[in-house]
């Protein structure tokens, strides 16, 4: 039979006789079987088969065209694949079956686009209730998809997963490969005994692409169980995957989270290097100036010039800009897609004119006690957080809601005045360009 559905793994003299006979093979109980008609019918024009294969009355068979589909079609067939995982998880259905529809979503989504909001929410609803399931295995499908598609609550579902006791690794089905030899089997022994709980990572690497649902405690939920696992053994890599781990939930985190976990000293607040010193001679620049620059930014910059300018004008010190500064003020990596040249001229030059809510300071006054200037980085319990240097998010101070006595938004930026006084016209000009272009060293501003 396999052998006789690998002829048509290319287009069929007669594709009409070769739907009809792969068709039935789609919900065929062996797998291999299976997987060898999907892939003989994508062989096949769609439109003598695209129908028919989604009518199918097996479950099994509609969810394997549903993937063929998925392969060959574009956006206009993703209603047609969404609409038939919809009726296929209506049935009553194994485990195997479970996963192959909640791949089937994911393979859907990434080869014929993203969903809009209207198919997104009607997906959500229709799984939502699934999580947590019985079984692990579904349970990191559904933890991928619902965080996929920003489902509200995920975060703190899967926060809840990690708050229950780790489960240990067994040796289960291990036993004859540990006895084999007592070098590696030695080996795998003493990491099986102090292994991370496995579900628990998965949940791991999954929320850190979460962007929504997050709050103080669950980030602390997260890095609690990071702690957890890093106490534990595994491979060469395995301490390097848990730091690249963290590093891509801090990167997807927003600016006021970021702030946050650093403040609640869940990860080191960041800590610049050496910073350089600028050229000059500077002189004070005003907004009109540093606008007024525009015609020599069209190219001619210099990119490591710009870079060390950035530097020398301590902006890393409270930004991050590609992936690397610090969290007290606004991530400025797609700054060049919020301002034009004068707006980003004035946000340097004259940080206090306008502020933003998301990143404005605060007086507050306790009622004894010394007024207290910074940002708000977390209220909860009846506690507010206060970051008091803007250069070093480790620095807090908890405050009760209750024993204060007025608090009210501050007139006067956290970020410093004067920040390019120091630079002489060329380091502006490259601190711009290198700004502008969002740090790509190949934008046409730096073309020579």
């Amino acid at each position: 039979m396999l052998k006789k559905i690998e002829e048509f793994h290319k287009p069929a003299a007669d594709p009409v006789k070769a739907v009809e006979f792969l068709l039935p093979q789609l919900a065929h109980k062996d797998r291999f079987i299976r997987y060898a008609a999907r892939v003989a019918l994508e062989h096949q024009p769609v439109k003598e088969w695209q129908a028919k294969a989604l009518a199918l009355p097996n479950a099994t068979a509609r969810v394997e065209a549903v993937v063929a589909l998925a392969r060959q079609g574009g956006k206009e067939v993703q209603p047609a694949l969404v609409g038939t995982l919809e009726k296929v998880l209506s049935e009553r259905l194994t485990e195997p079956q479970v996963l192959d529809v909640l791949r089937a979503y994911q393979l859907v989504f990434l080869r014929t686009s993203a969903p809009d909001l209207v198919t997104m929410t009607a997906v959500r609803n229709k799984i939502e209730g699934m999580f947590p399931g019985p079984t692990d295995a579904v349970n990191r499908e559904l933890a991928q998809l619902l965080v996929y598609l920003k489902h509200p609550k995920i975060v703190e579902w899967v926060c809840a997963e990690l708050k229950k006791p780790s489960k240990p690794l067994t040796t289960e089905g291990l036993d004859e490969l540990i006895l084999r030899n007592r070098g590696y089997g030695g080996t795998v022994a003493s990491l099986i005994k102090n292994a991370a709980d496995q579900q628990k990572l998965s949940y791991l690497f999954t929320l850190r692409n979460a962007t929504v649902g997050w709050n103080a405690e669950r980030w602390t939920i997260y890095y609690t169980f990071l702690a957890e696992a890093r106490t534990k053994a595994g491979g060469a890599s395995y301490q390097k995957f848990l730091t690249n781990i963290e590093k891509d939930a801090f990167a997807n985190a927003s600016d006021t989270e970021r702030l946050a976990i650093e403040a609640a000293k869940l990860r080191p607040a960041y800590k610049p290097p050496v910073l350089p010193k600028p050229t000059g001679p500077g002189k004070a620049w005003t907004t009109a100036d540093v606008s007024a620059l525009e015609a020599k930014l069209k190219s001619g910059r210099d990119f490591k010039n710009g870079e060390r300018a950035y530097a020398a004008a301590r902006c890393v010190v409270c930004h991050r800009f590609g992936g690397d500064g610090g969290a007290t003020g606004p991530d400025l990596s797609q700054v060049a897609g919020r301002f034009g040249l004068k707006e980003l001229a004035e946000a340097i030059v004259e940080p206090s004119k306008v502020i933003s809510d998301q990143y404005a300071a605060h007086v507050i006054v306790p009622v004894a006690g010394k007024q207290f200037i910074g940002k708000i980085a977390n209220e909860a319990n009846g506690v507010l957080t206060v970051v008091v240097d803007p250069e070093d998010a480790s620095k807090v101070v908890q405050i009760k809601v209750a024993d204060i006595e007025e608090r009210r938004v501050s007139k006067v930026s956290l970020m410093p005045e004067k920040l390019l006084d120091g630079l002489n016209e060329n380091e502006v000009l490259d601190l711009l360009a290198y700004m502008l272009s969002r740090g790509d060293s190949k934008h046409p501003m730096f073309k020579k």
